[in-house]
């Protein structure tokens, strides 16, 4: 994560992410799931907005990303229908894809990032 989890529109947290390639595994393209989402949350869109959301996945926005390029991408993720579940814990994983197949990462170990929905209290 690149910024605390900030509220968001239309009853949504924004969660800012950065996503970085080190050219390690083939790539057709790359995605973020995010697991065990609390009752009523899913993904709904990502800034920049660009790409297919399938509920707990998104694609990472503008295409295909070269060997060692950043970029920085907001998900923008439903409240959960109980508001004490802002602080259940929540998984992104970076995926990468190519053709039909998830491909394994040399080190997936830094490809996850957990956080909850709660904002910072401060």
């Amino acid at each position: 994560m690149i910024g605390p989890v900030t509220d968001g529109p239309e009853n949504t947290r924004r969660v800012p992410l950065r996503v970085r390639y080190a050219g390690d595994a083939r790539q057709l393209g790359n995605s973020l799931t995010a697991t065990q989402l609390p009752a009523g949350s899913m993904i709904l869109f990502t800034d920049p907005h660009d790409g297919p959301v399938y509920g707990p996945q998104a694609f990472v926005p503008g295409g295909l990303l070269m060997p060692g390029e950043e970029r920085d991408v907001a998900l923008f993720i439903s409240r959960p229908t109980d508001p004490a579940d802002e602080s259940t814990q929540i998984t992104v994983a970076l995926a990468t894809h190519y053709w039909n197949e998830t491909v394994p990462d040399v080190d997936p170990s830094d490809n996850t990032v957990t956080f909850s929905l709660a904002l910072p209290t401060s």
